[in-house]
């Protein structure tokens, strides 16, 4: 949610400029780098098949098409028959950026969380109040579903006993496991 906490929505802007700008970087090449006319018409290759590739450590290369002239300032980082990937000096540039900025990114979800827990944590006795409560009515509506469609006679109800100072216990007297009918010993695997 935004507005919440400021730096985390400015590392996740900074994170957004920068993909942009790595996209309007293969837009832009798509737009400036067209296939070679002296091929013959079957090895032709649209300018629109330039893409990114993340392939191991390096992120975002640019995928061309092997009739595709690029400038020979990109770095070629692989190749197939069909494809050569680079790395073109801008693209370099912004790729690191964007590590650097997905491991301060990292630090700032790390610190958000820790105040997100402390600001939690203030707040500890309302919410343990909250949690007893409805492991509380769990207890309370499991035991009066049993109730309603157990497995017949005999069953017993449950007393519950709230005095200060005294640990809860469970104690059983002639108990027999819902599982078992009377006469038949079958047991249930779960």
């Amino acid at each position: 949610m935004k507005g919440v906490e400021e730096d985390f929505d400015e590392s996740n802007a900074k994170l957004d400029r920068i993909l942009e700008d790595l996209e309007d970087f293969r837009k832009g090449y798509q737009k400036k780098y067209k296939y070679l006319h002296s091929l013959p018409p079957a090895l032709i290759r649209r300018s629109n098949k330039i893409v990114f590739k993340d392939l191991g450590k390096e992120i975002f290369q640019i995928e061309c098409p092997v009739g595709i002239p690029v400038p020979a300032n990109w770095r070629l980082l692989s190749s197939t028959k069909a494809v050569k990937r680079y790395w073109s000096p801008e693209v370099e540039k912004k790729v690191r950026e964007l590590l650097e900025c997905r491991e301060t990114h990292k630090n700032v979800v790390n610190e958000m969380q820790g105040r997100l827990y402390g600001r939690f944590d203030a707040d500890y006795d309302k919410w343990m109040t909250v949690v007893r409560s409805v492991a509380h009515l769990d207890c309370l509506v499991g035991v009066a579903v049993f109730n309603e469609t157990g497995l017949g006679e005999p069953k017993c109800r449950p007393e519950f006993v709230e005095e200060e100072g005294i640990r809860s216990f469970v104690e059983f007297e002639e108990l027999r496991h819902p599982c078992i009918v009377e006469g038949y010993a079958h047991f249930v695997y779960v």
